[in-house]
Parts: C-alpha cells; structure tokens; sequence
C-alpha cells in the first residue's frame, strides 16, 4: 500500500509505503515506496496522493507534487529488480 504520510519535524508530504499478507497486520517500510522528491523541479518540496495502477504488465503511479499538484502531476514507472545483474 502507497500513501500519503507527513512527519513531526516540519517535512512536507512524501509518499510512503506498507505491506501485508493478510491485509490486518501491516510493516511500515517507508524506504520502500521507491519515489522521493526531486532536487529541484515541480516535484522538490513534496510529494503525495499516490494512485498505483497495473497497464500491459507494467506498474505505474500519478502522484501529486508542490503545492499539492499545483502544476499538476507526474507518473511514474516502477522499475522492478534484476536478478543477476
């Protein structure tokens, strides 16, 4: 599960990540979602709202960024691991 999440110390949105294998217990595994801010850009300061969608075998997800989205959005493809390389 991709979600929205702010900490304490003053961050602005990032997108985080969970997992589950019986959907009632839950491991935050924050380093896990795989996206973070850009050094500079319309994604720099935060990002947020995450909508993860399967398309011809590839995962994607749109996302929101400064501003929450005041620019617009991006979308983002994810990029599986490669045993053996």
């Amino acid at each position: 599960m991709w979600f929205s999440y702010r900490c304490g110390s003053g961050k602005k949105y990032r997108i985080g990540y969970a997992r589950s294998v019986d959907r009632l217990n839950w491991i935050l595994d924050l380093p896990s979602s795989g996206i973070d801010v850009s050094p500079s850009g319309w994604d720099s300061e935060m990002i947020e709202y995450p909508y993860v969608f399967r398309h011809q075998d590839q995962v994607y997800m749109l996302y929101n960024g400064n501003g929450y989205g005041l620019t617009g959005f991006g979308l983002a493809l994810l990029e599986r691991e490669r045993s053996g390389s």
